[in-house]
């Protein structure tokens, strides 16, 4: 999803009361899960919780939604709600870029630019790796 798009798309959740977010969430909308879940991460409109945090931004980027992949990885790069782990925290990095993600992109930048050489190198494929590439239960996280 752009990013426009998304930004766009978030905005009728960003006002909305947790509740009714919850709802939206709990029903499956990926957009209603990543907003949700960065309420809970930041502490804004819900009480902080970590885990809260990385269990609705989880169930956003195993949909395929491409800016929670890059939250997701943010989260595991520093070890919010789950143990830290860059290796994982690439991978997500690496399926929110594959699909255009400018933030996904910035983030295995940043990655790089650190010096960082623990992660995980994805092979080369022919069509961009997403979550329904790989079974649930072979997905990091």
């Amino acid at each position: 999803m752009k990013l426009a798009d998304y930004e766009e798309r978030k905005k009728p959740f960003m006002t909305m009361g947790l509740e009714p977010l919850q709802q939206l969430a709990d029903g499956g909308d990926p957009v209603a899960q990543n907003v949700l879940g960065l309420r809970y991460a930041e502490g804004t409109g819900a009480e902080e919780n970590p885990e809260l945090a990385y269990k609705y931004i989880r169930m956003a980027a195993v949909q395929g939604l491409d800016v929670a992949q890059d939250n997701l990885g943010i989260l595991f790069l520093n070890g919010t709600g789950v143990s830290k782990s860059v290796t994982t925290a690439r991978f997500w990095f690496s399926l929110s870029a594959a699909q255009g993600c400018e933030w996904g992109e910035n983030s295995l930048r940043s990655l790089k630019q650190r010096g960082t050489d623990d992660y995980l190198i994805l092979p080369e494929a022919a069509e961009p790796a997403t979550p329904q590439s790989y079974p649930l239960t072979l997905l990091p996280g």
